[in-house]
């Protein structure tokens, strides 16, 4: 058995550590079981859709804590240049993934609608006139068939040229 390495990467739901050749993304919340296979069946999806993002090669629980073992990134980032030097090159790479991305049917993933809509549904802190005017809005916007990352930005980007991974 291969032990969890470095820390990564970290964010809001999730840590990302080293695993042998491999990263395993171990979620923080209890309801984080739903969430790894959530995460899993997507990424098979998009796999199919030959998009750059990681393999998954197992979902289970980790020391505890439920995760996606998967095919580690480059550990550069997209978002190196634009911190360094902020080339038009590299604005340029990331229109083209991001184009490349919504060319891909999204047929098999979860709707981003029905996400957003749930999520304002059950904000708590919102009241009742904020979120009928939301829920309007929301639904007022066209409903596509297009894969749409929801988070695409420079941090989720990793490696160059024609060797990106797009990651979370």
């Amino acid at each position: 058995m291969t032990e969890t390495g470095r820390l990564l990467g970290s964010g809001k739901e999730a840590e990302v550590f080293e695993y042998g050749a491999l990263a395993l993304k171990l979620y923080r919340s209890a309801a984080s079981k739903a969430s790894s296979f959530r995460e899993a069946a997507n990424l098979s999806i998009l796999e199919r859709l030959a998009l750059p993002t990681p393999k998954v090669h197992a979902v289970g629980e980790f020391d505890g804590r439920w995760g996606v073992l998967m095919d580690r990134a480059p550990s550069s980032c997209f978002a190196d240049p634009f911190v360094s030097t902020a080339g038009r090159a590299s604005l340029e790479d990331m229109a083209q993934l991001h184009r490349r991305i919504h060319e891909k049917p999204g047929d098999g993933l979860p709707s981003l609608m029905a996400r957003l809509s749930a999520r304002i549904r059950r904000a708590e802190h919102l009241d009742s006139s904020s979120r009928n005017r939301l829920l309007a809005q929301l639904e007022s916007l066209p409903d596509g068939d297009r894969v749409c990352h929801g988070d695409f930005h420079p941090w989720n980007i990793h490696g160059s040229g024609q060797g990106f991974m797009i990651v979370d």
